[in-house]
């Protein structure tokens, strides 16, 4: 029998014993009347356990429609004795009976007769070939035209070969739902929408295939995709794979010397694009900006929604679209060919191109299945580009899962992406943090209602929990947000939330399956520190086209097994004989007192003061959190004569305030809720905070920038 984690680590810690009155609730933005009435509805709560008055709340009493300052005075008062640093940081969602047993995870776990998730974890990092070989037959599905001789070949964990032996077509696995399965949902900017069965998607990807083929595209050659995602995006995308070519992904939002650079690296001689790209009712060209760099022996097909006229060199995706014949069957490939090349964020220097494989989508489609629960069904949204991994990681994850995609073109931020979210029935929705900073301040969306969704997840930077709270309240009886994190180098996350975990904002609570790590502080075990994986797992990286791959993760000294084995990662591995080795990754994270997990950012985003190693999360985490500060970002610079590093804090407000005095209000935050030794050097007020298209702030930069300030100051 299973057992259902609805109490999984949650302290009984009581209440207050003075139960809030009315006048507590003074200044939260709810009527007289209502304040009444929360109270009276308070003093009929039996439960004296503030987990169990928490749940009550959010179950009976809090609504979306209220004042955020109402939910979260509520929480400070039921919480008022939790001990965070004792206990973690308190649970704000938890998994009901039907939650729980209606998810893949429990399904899963009950099939194998395992208790618990941890037990789970455990035996997928021991056996991790037997992990991957019932994901791909029991819970994710894959189709091979010939079957592998054996589930991995691994001489060296950082270069397995995966299903050896095997002829494959991942594409094809897309499409193993009924033909009368809906499977894709698209709201143009234009208004139109467009609905595609399983089926009906299919025969859209063998008509673009079979124009392709005649344009020359044919197994193993690049074929660049510079387009927003929408409907007939994935389209492309699927065809291009159905071909055995592959795609070179390029974000829309580059500029025009990155895109060209990201083509060159890729060696792609064809760009798949359209003629504008529509935000916020206004069309920006894309096509003439590609044109103006590209030279004359690279061609364009371009969806024209405009009706520009294109180049001689260059083809309308009418004309490639519009053919009657179908390419029925896919290219079958090994499977360790390349299905796309995407590129690296660029957050702390020049973007790595990273190749993933036909087995790279499986690891999406196992992540969608335990983490986000994605079924037969589930409608998945997840505002971003094909240029990104979270493009690609859509379209597999959901498909595999048989589940169905659903695309809004226009801009997330505005209400009518929460009129999509109802309109699509969407269930799943993925985001970034500053995409929920955005939400909170638009008035017209602050108390609006998620009533569909039944999980969020957040991936990209480290997130603010004040925020996501907000964002868990969206949903009548709140919802978690599953904290998603990983790299286009893993094909997905190395550690997530879950629905059988109660959720805690901007935490995590697992490692992936069949995936391990460990932090290292100094070179040695650490609660909070650098995080290093332990391969091998299907999804992480084996070649790069433009840098040494092995120099680029394997730099760490060879793992010394009676070493790690005192840091508690599994060593099941050693009886099949491989070395064991830490692939660097490049995160801070932090173990919590809950056994929970923090992203503390990257490493290169730390920085000494006053010889105490501290990361840029943790103190932008306590700056976010004061009034009028809209979100900061704090660097360390050292001084123009050497000596130790300063601290320097950009920030965004929302309206005028005196540097000196926010100053000072950041001085004294920092020192009482990090450390007295903390020395603010500077403050710099700015509009906006520079970030990467995938809305990573870029501190790099902006330590250039400081210094370079000091600079034309000297001078």
């Amino acid at each position: 029998m299973v057992e259902l984690p609805v109490e999984w680590r949650v302290p009984e810690v009581p209440v207050p014993s003075e139960w809030p009155t009315a006048s507590y609730l003074e200044g939260t933005g709810v009527s007289p009347e209502e304040a009444k009435r929360i109270v009276e509805r308070l003093a009929r709560v039996s439960v004296r356990s503030a987990p169990a008055v928490w749940r009550e709340l959010t179950r009976e009493v809090l609504r979306p429609d209220h004042p955020h300052a109402l939910h979260r005075a509520l929480k400070e008062w039921v919480y008022a004795q939790w001990d965070e640093g004792e206990m973690g940081p308190p649970p704000l969602w938890f998994p009901d009976e039907a939650t729980i047993q209606s998810s893949n995870a429990y399904r899963v776990l009950k099939a194998m007769g395992v208790a618990t998730w941890e037990d789970f974890h455990r035996w997928s990092v021991r056996d991790r070939l037997g992990f991957w070989s019932r994901a791909i037959r029991e819970w994710v599905p894959i189709r091979f035209y010939r079957s592998p001789d054996e589930i991995a070949r691994i001489e060296d964990v950082r270069s397995p070969e995966w299903f050896p032996g095997a002829l494959m077509n991942i594409a094809e696995s897309c499409f193993q739902a009924e033909d009368s399965q809906p499977a894709l949902y698209c709201r143009y900017a234009t208004g139109e929408e467009v609905r595609w069965t399983y089926g009906e998607l299919r025969e859209l990807v063998e008509r673009v295939a079979y124009g392709l083929a005649r344009l020359g595209v044919r197994a193993g050659l690049p074929v660049a995709l510079c387009i927003p995602l929408h409907g007939w995006s994935v389209v492309v995308y699927l065809a291009v794979v159905w071909l055995g070519a592959h795609v070179v992904s390029i974000a829309e939002s580059l500029a025009t010397e990155e895109i060209l650079k990201r083509i060159e690296i890729g060696g792609a001689r064809l760009v798949i694009t359209q003629d504008v790209v529509f935000r916020k009712g206004k069309e920006l060209p894309l096509y003439e900006r590609l044109r103006s760099v590209l030279p004359v022996s690279v061609s364009c097909v371009v969806w024209r929604r405009t009706g520009q006229a294109l180049h001689s060199q260059d083809i309308d995706m009418e004309n490639v679209s519009a053919s009657r014949g179908r390419w029925e069957s896919p290219h079958y490939c090994s499977p360790m060919d390349t299905v796309n090349v995407l590129f690296s964020s660029g957050t702390t220097g020049e973007p790595k191109a990273i190749p993933w494989n036909h087995t790279t989508p499986i690891k999406c489609a196992v992540d969608g299945f335990f983490f986000h629960n994605i079924q037969e069904g589930t409608v998945c949204t997840w505002p971003t580009s094909l240029g990104w991994m979270m493009g690609p990681w859509l379209v597999f994850s959901t498909l595999l899962n048989r589940g169905t995609i659903a695309l809004y073109e226009d801009t997330p931020v505005e209400e009518g992406f929460v009129d999509f979210l109802d309109r699509a029935g969407v269930q799943m929705v993925g985001l970034v943090p500053s995409l929920v900073k955005a939400w909170r301040r638009n008035a017209r969306i602050q108390r609006r209602a998620f009533r569909t969704v039944r999980v969020f997840s957040s991936t990209g930077e480290p997130s603010h929990p004040e925020d996501y709270h907000w964002l868990m309240a969206r949903v009548p009886g709140y919802v978690p947000v599953i904290e998603y994190c990983g790299g286009t180098e893993i094909g997905g996350g190395y550690i997530s939330g879950t629905v059988l975990h109660p959720s805690s904002p901007s935490t995590f609570t697992t490692a992936a399956p069949s995936l391990d790590f460990v932090l290292l502080e100094g070179g040695r075990p650490a609660r909070s520190g650098e995080l290093f994986l332990v391969p091998p797992s299907i999804g992480l990286s084996v070649r790069l086209l433009n840098r040494d791959h092995h120099a680029e993760y394997f730099s760490a000294p060879e793992a010394d097994p009676e070493w790690l084995g005192t840091t508690g990662v599994p060593l099941g591995e050693q009886a099949r004989g491989w070395r064991l080795q830490l692939r660097r990754h490049g995160d801070e994270m932090e173990r919590l007192a809950n056994g929970y997990f923090r992203a503390l950012g990257r490493a290169d985003d730390t920085m000494n003061l006053s010889g105490i190693k501290v990361s840029s999360a943790e103190i932008e985490r306590v700056l976010n959190a004061l009034p009028g500060v809209v979100e900061t970002a704090a660097i360390g610079v050292p001084p123009p004569d050497g000596g130790p590093e300063r601290l320097i804090v950009y920030a965004v407000v929302d309206q005028p305030v005196d540097r000196s005095e926010l100053k000072r209000r950041m001085q004294q935050a920092i020192r009482t809720k990090l450390n007295p030794l903390f020395h603010l050097f500077d403050v710099q007020i700015v509009e906006s905070l520079p970030r990467t298209p995938t809305n990573k702030i870029m501190r790099r930069l902006l330590r250039k920038q400081y210094s370079e300030m000091e600079r034309a100051q000297r001078e």
